[in-house]
């Protein structure tokens, strides 16, 4: 029994490891444009080395919060970066912003994003952020 709690303890220590990441301030967050969205993480996938990726196919990115624990990196930019990064449409709408699958902003993907292939090991997921703060 203790050799099997020890194993358990082993694997929530690596599943839970932590990252020191570097969010980017409301001021910055407030240029980057109004589009935000979350990517998934593979399991233990640092996300600096995500974003080191992800800067060099798109320089304005912002950094809104990382929750280590569920490998969740929530990030800002404008609508043509989103689009064409990861490959994908976005509809805009102000007079729906916050309704049912558009975000806060009234945006709405038209198709699901696609993974950029420089990206494809590291995350397992992207979409637009619809979670209401």
């Amino acid at each position: 029994m203790g050799r099997q709690l020890a194993d358990l303890i082993k694997k929530i220590t690596k599943l839970s490891k932590k990252y020191e990441f570097t969010l980017d301030s409301e001021e910055t967050l407030n240029q980057k444009g109004d589009v935000e969205f979350i990517m998934g993480l593979e399991g233990n996938v640092d996300p600096n080395k995500v974003k080191t990726t992800l800067e060099n196919l798109a320089a304005d990115v912002g950094y809104v919060t990382y929750v280590g624990m569920t490998g969740l990196l929530v990030c800002k930019t404008d609508k043509q970066t989103y689009e064409r990064v990861f490959q994908t449409q976005l509809e805009h709408d102000q007079k729906k912003q916050g309704l049912s699958k558009y975000t806060k902003a009234g945006y709405l993907e038209l198709k699901p994003a696609t993974i950029p292939d420089e990206l494809r090991e590291e995350l397992y997921s992207v979409h637009l952020n619809r979670l209401r703060k």
